[in-house]
């Protein structure tokens, strides 16, 4: 993108500024967890957007260079918030929602499934599964340990012997 004025940045500023904060809002319903990550993030891009702006009434090369580094600040705040509203925190991925499709990322090695209805799956070896939920379908490839207190949940994984722990009903744990 060329911005050719510094009335054009300061217009791209303040519109890129609104459209991550709108985008981090809605990261921030979906999950609490991350409202000191998202405030940050929001943070850095009203200062970037503040930066920018002094920039474009100084000249318009500063002024560039300044919108170059809070976009890729802003883009790096953005990752952030979009792992911590899929509830990845570490090497754990922790699932509140119901309904929903999850694909765990390469990186976690814990999940906890506090839903109902969720279809996961997990194409890589992970440390431990815990699930307090119910009518959740889990395919994994590798697990060491499964807790269950949750009702009507399907575990299934392609290697492995993990140690089981079921204190739910009509759980399924299975070799598949």
């Amino acid at each position: 993108m060329t911005i050719r004025s510094p009335r054009s940045l300061a217009a791209f500023a303040v519109t890129t500024t609104v459209a991550l904060a709108m985008g981090i809002s809605a990261c921030s319903q979906t999950n609490n967890q991350g409202a000191e990550q998202l405030a940050s993030a929001k943070a850095t891009l009203q200062s970037a957007a503040a930066e920018a702006s002094t920039a474009a009434s100084a000249g318009l090369a500063s002024a560039s260079a300044t919108v170059s580094a809070a976009q890729a600040t802003a883009s790096s705040a953005a990752n952030s918030a979009k792992e911590t509203a899929q509830g990845v925190t570490g090497s754990t991925q922790t699932i509140v929602d119901s309904d929903v499709v999850v694909t765990v990322p390469e990186g976690v090695a814990h999940v906890v499934i506090f839903g109902s209805d969720v279809k996961l799956t997990s194409t890589h070896a992970i440390e431990s599964i815990t699930i307090g939920g119910s009518d959740n379908t889990v395919t994994l490839a590798s697990v060491n340990r499964v807790s269950i207190s949750g009702s009507s949940n399907t575990v299934t994984y392609s290697s492995g012997n993990p140690n089981v722990a079921d204190t739910g009903a009509d759980n399924s744990v299975s070799k598949g």
